[in-house]
């Protein structure tokens, strides 16, 4: 290849990359390969060259051929099949002859990776330039991608032994590579980390294979020894030396990294006297049998921040104003907000799609409104246009949600909105449990999502009145006939009627009810028990009686079934689903025999689905169901994995410490009603949730709840009307005392 000397040309107004290439009869991608700092910049299928008024370019010129006077590099050897995440290192192999031998220094050799455009023109990579060791660790961004790696002292060549074609492979392993800490500028801190009170730093995790994952991502705080022996003494394994402080999960983006910031205001270090807090920032792969991936040590410092030198007669009055607490909070939150506003600089300037705000909102002049009105759902963003958004429409229980309606639409800006028209249908698919019938409300709320990606938001919650419709216990549903109660099979009208919420079922499944309960507890009490059931039934799948009814938590059915009871059961959850409610009766009939002869009251019958361990306890109102406060053999579930922690939650101890936030219909102590922040152990990390922090549960609540909101009300509502009108016949016949009174 011939050599090149180099003229400099200073860049006039209006001149482009283009016309100098023509005026010196050189090709534009050789100007471009002798100058790395022109910017080129994607418009269509081509890219243009910003050069600007004043810049001086070196433009090559052929000479004529001097091997034996050129100098530099001549050849460099290395993989040429790197994997995604492995660093590799490049070498100088050789030097031209007439390199002098102070140059032949490999401390001197830059090196610089040049990437290939669509145009066929290889153009070098940003910030790929370095000096010294020839070390690269490719990401996931470079696979297919034609890539050339070349070593120099003056001038990259591409077309010589200097350079190297590389292709890219994909790493066997799904696994994170590595962490970095950056600053809010997103500059890498140096290593050991040490940070400030009140400092807002990133978290950048490398992974391979794994884009579209999502990597979980802890700030975990070292306790102090007082907190660890306290620990040990508690528990027979071993203590736990470093807490969870904060955490954020993130999904891998295309360059198969994942970035979370977070800001150090840890009140206890501001008070620490020994101004030193370690931290560990640990990483892994959500979904993964992996566990501890990544642990980087990071010291944290309660340290104020240098300032210039103050005239001596203002030291000691600034000194003794700095000394106090509420100064030291009102700089921190000061230096935190201004480190806030800097970090939402930086969050907003991406051109990825964003949902900043979702809205649903009732018609104007309206304070009130039911299952016939319509709402506007309002969304806003960044970059919506054109995009393809799903929303669905939920109604939301206490333990669980109601899909409503589905549907999608296009954005036709960043700010749109949606006609959502109520109707009866979504009342009846909403359902209504005894809260909802006395309180007279639903509540209902949209989720959405940008199709074909991990962006989903929320709105707010809006209450919908119910009032105006009947109670789902119709008046002919009673259990008590008109003038005498009667449940013999010997009746002229079906027995199956007297069910109560019997109208939701047909008569082969109220009848198949009836045979199940006889089965398991003979014809003697079959109807008791039969009602008792027809009770759980309503509870459990919120009035729907629906074997397909799922609670969004591993649960499904006419009594919620978890999918390691159906495996006992010797069936599947997904069996189950798919069941009709007489197939699926067949399993509750299983489940039921279990514990036939210490389900005696109400309260137990219940129990069984409940917690089956209690069962037998259901006349002893101060016995605990749930209690908050235990402990479980693996902590906060940090080092289980997804997998197991899924298993474990059907399992005890976990559903005596767990089941207690899970089930806020039984909170009936003074307070209890209320949401707090709380360790969710199955999605590992804190969330609003029901209840006391330790709080339990007791039978009395659960009877309370149970025999009063349910069976009582419904068997009361029919028993006193037909009892009024009993005694309206009573009085008309005159004969005697009331046969009810």
């Amino acid at each position: 290849m011939p050599e090149y000397t180099y003229i400099s040309h200073k860049v006039k107004k209006g001149e482009t990359l283009w016309g100098i290439a023509k005026q010196y009869g050189v090709e534009e991608h050789i100007i471009v390969q002798a100058n790395p700092q022109i910017i080129l910049t994607q418009k269509g299928k081509y890219q243009i060259a910003n050069l600007k008024e004043g810049q001086v370019l070196k433009i090559p010129q052929k000479a004529k051929e001097k091997t034996m006077q050129k100098q530099g590099v001549k050849a460099i050897t290395g993989n040429p099949k790197p994997s995604v995440g492995n660093a590799e290192i490049y070498e100088v192999t050789q030097w031209y002859e007439a390199t002098p031998t102070s140059l032949r220094n490999p401390a001197k050799v830059k090196w610089i990776i040049h990437k290939q455009n669509p145009q066929g023109h290889y153009i070098p990579h940003e910030n790929s330039q370095k000096t010294g060791k020839g070390e690269f660790t490719f990401n996931e961004q470079s696979l297919g991608q034609k890539i050339k790696i070349t070593g120099y002292l003056f001038t990259p060549e591409l077309n010589n032994d200097s350079s190297l074609d590389l292709k890219v492979q994909q790493a066997e392993k799904r696994s994170i590579i590595g962490v970095a800490l950056k600053d809010i500028n997103l500059n890498p801190l140096p290593k050991p980390y040490r940070l400030a009170l009140g400092q807002t730093f990133f978290v950048t995790v490398r992974t391979t294979n794994r884009i579209g994952n999502r990597v979980v991502i802890r700030l975990m705080k070292k306790k102090d020894p007082a907190s660890q022996a306290a620990y040990k003494q508690g528990n027979s394994e071993e203590g736990i030396e470093y807490e969870l402080y904060q955490q954020q999960t993130k999904t891998i983006k295309e360059n198969g990294q994942a970035t979370a910031y977070f800001q150090l205001d840890d009140f206890q270090l501001l008070m620490n006297p020994q101004k030193i807090q370690k931290y560990n920032v640990l990483t892994y792969l959500e979904e993964s049998t992996e566990t501890v991936i990544n642990v980087t040590p990071v010291d944290a410092e309660n340290t104020p921040t240098k300032k210039p030198p103050e005239k001596t007669e203002k030291k000691k009055e600034k000194k003794k104003e700095e000394d106090t607490i509420i100064y030291q909070g009102v700089s921190l939150l000061t230096e935190g907000w201004n480190n806030l506003k800097e970090t939402y600089k930086i969050l907003t300037t991406s051109d990825d799609p964003q949902i900043e705000r979702v809205k649903l909102e009732i018609p104007e002049g309206k304070t009130q409104i039911t299952y016939e009105d319509s709402l506007t759902l309002k969304i806003e963003g960044r970059n919506l246009k054109d995009k393809t958004l799903e929303y669905t429409l939920y109604e939301d229980d206490v333990a669980s949600k109601d899909e409503l309606q589905k549907g999608t639409h296009t954005l036709k800006g960043d700010i749109d909105s949606i006609k959502i028209q109520l109707n009866k249908e979504m009342y009846l698919k909403g359902g209504t449990s005894w809260f909802e019938t006395q309180d007279g409300k639903h509540e209902i709320f949209v989720e959405i999502k940008l199709k074909g990606t991990k962006i989903s938001k929320s709105s707010g919650i809006i209450e919908v009145d119910i009032s105006q419709h009947k109670p789902d216990i119709p008046q002919n549903e009673s259990v008590v006939t008109e003038g005498v109660l009667d449940l013999s099979e010997n009746s002229t009208d079906c027995v199956c009627k007297e069910l109560i919420w019997g109208k939701k079922l047909t008569c082969e499944e109220r009848k198949k009810v009836i045979q199940v309960c006889s089965h398991i507890w003979g014809d003697n009490q079959k109807m008791t028990k039969a009602n008792m059931l027809m009770a759980v039934m309503h509870l459990e799948t919120v009035g729907t009686f629906s074997p397909s009814k799922e609670n969004g938590k591993g649960y499904v059915g006419l009594i919620q079934f978890h999918s390691s009871t159906a495996h006992s059961l010797g069936t599947t959850y997904e069996a189950l689903k798919k069941m009709t409610f007489i197939q699926q009766m067949d399993f509750v009939e299983k489940y039921l025999k279990q514990n036939k002869d210490k389900m005696k009251t109400l309260v137990d019958f219940y129990l069984q689905v409940l917690k089956p361990n209690a069962v037998g306890q259901g006349s002893n109102p101060n016995y605990v169901v749930f209690d908050e406060s235990i402990s479980v053999p693996d902590g906060d579930g940090s080092s289980t994995s997804l997998e197991q922690r899924m298993k474990n939650i059907s399992r005890e101890p976990w559903v005596t410490k767990y089941g207690y936030s899970s089930n806020p219909p039984f909170m009936k102590e003074e307070g209890e009603r209320s949401q707090r922040k709380k360790w969710v152990y199955t999605r590992q990390r804190y969330e609003e949730r029901w209840g006391h922090h330790d709080g339990k549960t007791y039978i009395w609540e659960v009877e309370k709840e149970i025999k009063l909101s349910i069976m009582i009300q419904a068997f009361q509502k029919n028993i006193q009307g037909n009892v009024l009108k009993l005694r309206k016949k009573r009085r008309k016949r005159k004969k005697g005392k009331e046969l009810l009174g």
